[in-house]
């Protein structure tokens, strides 16, 4: 990890290889620094011992990714492309403040009907509305994309679209939103961070991370409960329970019995499904809801991961060809999508990394591939590219 940084600097491809390195270290992690051997989740429906097989190969398998994943990057004579030398200027001046009011206007109606309700009839007001679950993440990856482009700016209305989106990150709850503003500030301003404080700056934001479960849940009992039973009762802080918990454990119950024979080479007909799906209704079930009621009957929702679906597609040589497939795409996506600052790029790869790591390929395209293909596209039909 630090000998990519060290070649990249603060690149994707660096940034992803610690997202997916906490994913595959953090029960060993925690096994590690608090003792913790046994990993279960919702009632023991899974689990796993550090001394079962099954915990070794699962870290096996993330250990073959990681090195996949970093060969292609490390071993390559030359850096690729990673700056580009061209400015942007607003084509049509008339149509970018159109586009950013319509875009206030419906973040202002979002964050007035969401203001005050509680995070499951947020996500059911997501999940009746398909237009609505992608357009938001559309409006959000368009602010980041002109956050960090160099194209004039009318300040008012951008400082009024950047307000809406703190109150919809504040009204919606949601972690990962709170991760976008983080990548965005970061990026704005790496040039003025010594290694030092980075390094501080991301102990502190993952302990953000790992805690967010406990501060929400504190506050959404109105400090009734003392935060330390928050905390004790029948929890462990830890950095698997940030997130990578449920996954780490999808992987090991599936060396034990294999529920997914249905979902073979997901890539394509599980995506093919989910697309058509969403058009028309269809009797089918993607892998994340799949997984979801056969262990937790729809009580609490286990994700995915990115490393089972790839044992589907490719059995034990999926994490390898994943690994390679990704930091290719990565550190090659630049010659074909172009932005002036090439942090844009690394903030939407980065974002990419976050939610295919803990869920299926299928999804992460519909709800946030697509998103920002159609902020990119928003985004170029106003502006132009100006060389230096």
């Amino acid at each position: 990890m630090l000998l990519l940084f060290k070649k990249y600097n603060y690149h994707a491809i660096a940034f992803s290889y610690m997202i997916f390195f906490i994913y595959a270290q953090a029960c060993y992690v925690d096994y590690l620094l608090f003792d913790i051997k046994y990993f279960s989740f919702f009632y023991e429906v899974l689990d796993v011992h550090v001394e079962d097989e099954n915990f070794y190969l699962t870290t096996l398998v993330y250990f073959t990714f990681l090195v996949s994943y970093s060969i292609y990057p490390l071993f390559i004579k030359k850096k690729l492309l990673i700056t580009n030398d061209f400015n942007t200027i607003s084509k049509y001046k008339l149509v970018y403040l159109l586009i950013n009011i319509v875009f206030i206007f419906i973040l202002i109606i979002l964050n007035y009907k969401i203001v005050g309700l509680d995070r499951d009839s947020i996500k059911l007001i997501f999940v009746k509305s398909k237009i609505m679950s992608l357009l938001i993440p559309l409006i959000v990856f368009y602010w980041i994309i002109i956050s960090l482009d160099k194209v004039e700016k009318n300040k008012l209305i951008y400082t009024l679209l950047t307000i809406n989106i703190f109150v919809l990150v504040l009204v919606l709850k949601e972690r990962e939103y709170i991760v976008y503003l983080l990548l965005v500030l970061f990026y704005r301003h790496f040039n003025k961070i010594s290694n030092l404080r980075f390094y501080i700056y991301s102990f502190f934001g993952i302990l953000l991370i790992m805690s967010w479960k406990i501060i929400y849940k504190y506050f959404s009992y109105n400090g009734e409960l003392s935060l330390y039973e928050h905390v004790f009762n029948g929890r462990v802080i830890s950095l698997s329970k940030a997130d990578p918990l449920v996954s780490f454990l999808l992987i090991s119950d599936f060396f034990d019995k294999n529920i997914y024979q249905e979902y073979y080479f997901s890539y394509l007909y599980n995506t093919f499904a989910q697309l058509i799906k969403t058009f028309v209704s269809l009797p089918y079930e993607s892998l994340g809801r799949y997984t979801t009621m056969f262990f937790t009957e729809g009580n609490v929702g286990t994700a995915y991961s990115m490393i089972l679906e790839s044992l589907l597609n490719f059995y034990l040589f999926g994490p390898i060809i994943l690994g390679f497939i990704l930091s290719y795409i990565y550190l090659n996506i630049n010659k074909f999508v172009k932005f002036n600052n090439i942090n844009i790029l690394n903030i939407l790869i980065i974002i990419f990394s976050l939610k295919l790591v803990r869920t299926e390929l299928a999804v992460v395209l519909k709800l946030y591939v697509v998103p920002m293909l159609g902020a990119s596209l928003v985004y170029f039909f106003h502006v132009i590219k100006s060389k230096k």
